[in-house]
C-alpha cells in the first residue's frame, strides 16, 4: 500500500515543478504590476492640483461677514479650565458682536475623552444648527488631535475660521490665521 502512494506522488513531481514555475511567473508579473501602480500613484500625487489664491481665500473669509456669527471656545488642557474671558476680550478689541460659547476639559488623557469632545463637538454643530448661526470662529487650546477631530467635524459645514494665539503669548491677542478649507 505505501508503494502505491509512493509511486503516485513520484508520479505528481513533474506537475508540481510546472504548477511552480507558474506561480513564480505569476507572481513575478503580479509585483511588476504593483510596482507600476505605486509609481503612477506617486506620480499622480505629485500632480495633485495646488490650492490657487489661498491669501485671497484668507481675505476674502477675514473678519465678521454673516448676520449670526457665534465664537467655539475650545480649552482642552489641565492647566486653563476656560479661554472664554480671553476670546470675549479679542472680540471686544475687534469691535465684534457675537456669542461665545465653550468645550472645557481637563486634557485628553484617553480614547474616552477623545469620544467625549467628539460627542460634544457634535452637539455644538447641531446647536448651532439649531440656533441659525451663520459662520463659526473658531478658538482652540489643546493638542493637535483635538485640531484635527475639530476640522474633520467642521468640514463641509458652515463657514470656519481659525485663530491662532500667538506664543510668547500676550494676553487676548488672537491671531486670525484661515478659514477651513481643503
Amino acid at each position: 500500500m505505501w508503494d502505491l502512494i509512493k509511486k503516485f506522488v513520484e508520479s505528481l513531481e513533474p506537475f508540481e515543478s510546472i504548477i511552480s514555475i507558474i506561480t513564480m511567473i505569476f507572481a513575478g508579473y503580479a509585483s511588476f504590476r504593483l510596482m507600476m501602480q505605486n509609481r503612477r500613484l506617486k506620480e499622480l500625487a505629485r500632480t495633485a492640483p495646488k490650492i490657487e489664491n489661498f491669501q485671497d481665500k484668507i481675505k476674502f473669509y477675514e473678519g465678521v461677514q454673516t448676520c449670526n456669527p457665534i465664537a467655539l471656545a475650545l480649552s482642552l488642557v489641565p492647566q486653563t479650565p476656560s479661554i472664554k474671558k480671553d476670546v470675549e476680550q479679542f472680540l471686544n478689541t475687534m469691535g465684534w458682536k457675537m456669542e461665545v460659547d465653550e468645550i472645557n476639559m481637563n486634557g485628553i488623557n484617553s480614547q474616552s475623552d477623545i469620544e467625549t469632545l467628539i460627542n460634544r463637538l457634535r452637539e455644538k454643530r447641531h446647536l448651532f444648527d439649531l440656533q441659525g448661526n451663520t459662520e463659526v470662529h473658531l478658538f482652540i487650546q489643546g493638542p493637535v488631535v483635538s485640531g484635527i477631530l475639530s476640522g474633520a467635524m467642521f468640514d463641509h459645514w458652515k463657514p470656519v475660521k481659525l485663530y491662532h494665539k500667538s506664543t510668547p503669548s500676550v494676553p487676548a491677542v488672537y491671531q486670525y490665521w484661515c478659514p477651513l478649507i481643503k
